[in-house]
C-alpha cells in the first residue's frame, strides 16, 4: 500500500519533512512486514514525476542523484536477503474475542486488542493469532493462550479452552465472561469453576467498560490464589490466569520470554531454515533505548536511537553473525 508516504503527506505538502523522518518510516515498515512474516511490501511511488515537483518518489528521474530513502531501502534488502525463514508455530497465541469485535462499542475491543498487541510486542518475539472460533485449529506447539475480554464465550470454544488447559495448557483471560450468546449474563457459574473466584457484581454497563485499567467486575476468591493483576487457577494440569482488569500488564509479562526490554521496543523473532535465529527490532518511541537478548549463552546489548531498527542475527551454535543498531553493541 502506500505505506512510504501517507503518513507525511501534510508534513510534505508543507516542505515540514525530513530526510531522516521518510527513511525512518521505510525501514521501520520493513522490519515490522518482515518480523512478522509478510512477504513483500511495496512504496506507492516508485519514482519522481518529470513534470512537476513531487517529492514522494524513491528515485529522481533520469539516473539522478541516489536518494537517501532508496539507499536505505536497498540496504534493508541486503541485509534482510541474508535471512532465509522457517516457520515453526509460536508458543504464545493471541485469541481474537470475535464476538466482541461485533455489534455496539465493538471500537472498545478493538483499541483494547490493539493496546495489548502493542504490548505483546515488547514482551514476545514469536507469538501467533488465533480467533475463537478457529481453536481447533489450534497447532499442538500452543502452551499459552491470551483472551482478552471474551464477554460471552461460544459453548464450543468454551469446551476447546477447558480441554487445552487440561491438558497442560495455561490460559489467561481478562476483564468478564459471564454472558451466554444472546448477551445475558447466565454463566456467572464458569468463574467459580474455571477461574477459581466467584462473581459478585459488575462496574460497567453493556460494552462499555469505564477504563481498560480497571476492574470491570467484583469478585471473592475461591480456589484460586492472588498474583500480579488478577488470580491464578490451577485446573486440570493447566493454569488459568484471570484478570477482570482488560488490560493487565503485569500478568501479561508473567509469560515472557526472559528478554530484558525496558524501553518498550518492539522484537520480533525468525526462525531459519539453516537453524540461525534473527531478532528485529523496532523503536517506535522518539528517546533512545536498548534492548538484551540471549541465545546459546550468548547475550547481546543492542541500543537503538528513537523511530529507529535493530536486528541481530545468530547462528545454531550461538554465534553472532551480523548486527544492526546504532551506538556501540
Amino acid at each position: 500500500g502506500e505505506f512510504g508516504s501517507m503518513a507525511d503527506h501534510d508534513l510534505r505538502a508543507r516542505g515540514s519533512d525530513s530526510v531522516e523522518m521518510d527513511y525512518n518510516r521505510f525501514l521501520q515498515v520493513g522490519h515490522y512486514v518482515f518480523g512478522l512474516g509478510g512477504s513483500f511490501i511495496a512504496n506507492w511511488s516508485w519514482k519522481e514525476m518529470d513534470d512537476a515537483v513531487f517529492p514522494w518518489g524513491i528515485n529522481y528521474q533520469n539516473n539522478g542523484p541516489e536518494k537517501p530513502i532508496r539507499q536505505a531501502y536497498k540496504n534493508q534488502s541486503l541485509m534482510l536477503r541474508q535471512i532465509s525463514p522457517k516457520y515453526i508455530p509460536p508458543r504464545v497465541f493471541l485469541v481474537v474475542p470475535i464476538e466482541q469485535t461485533l455489534g455496539g462499542n465493538r471500537g472498545n475491543t478493538l483499541s483494547l486488542l490493539n493496546k495489548i498487541i502493542d504490548k505483546m510486542f515488547t514482551l514476545y518475539p514469536d507469538f501467533g493469532v488465533i480467533d475463537d472460533r478457529h481453536l481447533d485449529k489450534l497447532p499442538v506447539e500452543a502452551k499459552v493462550l491470551i483472551y482478552p475480554t471474551p464477554y460471552t464465550i461460544p459453548d464450543i470454544a468454551y469446551a476447546k479452552l477447558e480441554a487445552f488447559v487440561q491438558a497442560g495448557g495455561t490460559l489467561m483471560i481478562t476483564g468478564d465472561m459471564g454472558y451466554d450468546s444472546n448477551r445475558q449474563r447466565t454463566l456467572n457459574e464458569r468463574f467459580e469453576k474455571f477461574c477459581g473466584v466467584k462473581y459478585i457484581s459488575q462496574n460497567y454497563t453493556g460494552n462499555n467498560w469505564t477504563a481498560i485499567d480497571a476492574p470491570s467486575i467484583n469478585v471473592e476468591l475461591k480456589s484460586a490464589s492472588a498474583v500480579d493483576d488478577g488470580y491464578l487457577n490451577m485446573y486440570g494440569n493447566g493454569k488459568v490466569y484471570f484478570s477482570p482488569k482488560p488490560f493487565a500488564p503485569l500478568m501479561l509479562s508473567t509469560f515472557s520470554e526472559g528478554i530484558v526490554n525496558p524501553n518498550g521496543i518492539h522484537i520480533f523473532k525468525i526462525n531459519e531454515s539453516s537453524g540461525s535465529i534473527t531478532y528485529l527490532a523496532v523503536n517506535p518511541g522518539n528517546e533512545k533505548g536498548s534492548i538484551s537478548l540471549t541465545y546459546k549463552n550468548k547475550t547481546v546489548e543492542l541500543p537503538i536511537d528513537g523511530n529507529k531498527t535493530g536486528m541481530v542475527r545468530f547462528s545454531g551454535d550461538g554465534k553472532v553473525l551480523s548486527v544492526e543498531s546504532q551506538g556501540e553493541v
